[in-house]
């Protein structure tokens, strides 16, 4: 899903933000969820799972957009969210609430974001907050890349462009803040406002946090 979302993702107006075909949507979450989400208690198997999935493919105008909603409920649905902790949810809080009431340096910054995710994430969690994140720092990357050339944006009757909503931290992290912990803690918690702020943040200083994130990983490979 991540690799499809790669490819068609920066061609799409409104992605993350429209839902697409909704039963078509329904098919795909459950056709996903009966792989992975049964095997919650499974990590290794999740892994494994996620990994070798094939996207089930029809023929719709609107699939990307039923993709991009997809992936955010399915997301959402998981045990304690994205994040995959609230422990890790609170952690990332307090950085959040310290850099605003007084900015920390960007280096420590990522460096506390880091500790915090090889402490209290596991190999698993890891690896999907890596995958996620790459994926929508890459489509802001891409759509920039597109809106150079075309900064009139898209027209009427033309193919579906790279917008410029894509290139927005804000956008994408009011779409992926209640991803964070999961529809459990939205239903009990609605109007926390530390999810947005967590995803901003997060995007913000993600390429900082995935290279130190890699040189952890290597580190530990090499003394193994």
């Amino acid at each position: 899903m991540i690799s499809y979302l790669r490819k068609y993702g920066p061609n799409t107006n409104g992605l993350f933000n429209e839902g697409g075909d909704t039963r078509a949507a329904n098919r795909l979450y459950d056709y996903f969820a009966s792989h992975v989400l049964d095997a919650e208690k499974e990590d290794s198997k999740i892994a494994i799972t996620m990994r070798t999935i094939t996207m089930p493919l029809w023929e719709d105008l609107e699939q990307t957009l039923t993709v991009g909603v997809t992936f955010q409920a399915l997301l959402t649905g998981l045990p304690d969210g994205l994040l995959g902790s609230v422990h890790l949810f609170e952690v990332l809080q307090t950085i959040c609430t310290a850099n605003i009431a007084a900015p920390i340096p960007t280096t420590p910054r990522i460096q506390l974001i880091t500790f915090a995710i090889i402490a209290l994430a596991s190999d698993m969690q890891r690896a999907l907050l890596c995958a996620t994140f790459g994926l929508l720092i890459w489509l802001r990357q891409a759509s920039d890349a597109d809106q150079a050339v075309l900064p009139e944006g898209p027209q009427p009757g033309t193919p579906l462009r790279r917008v410029a909503c894509l290139q927005s931290l804000d956008y994408l992290a009011r779409a992926f803040a209640p991803t964070l912990l999961g529809y459990r803690h939205l239903r009990d918690n609605p109007e926390e406002a530390g999810y947005f702020a967590i995803a901003r943040l997060l995007m913000e200083d993600w390429q900082g946090v995935n290279r130190q994130l890699r040189d952890w990983a290597a580190g530990v490979k090499q003394q193994e």
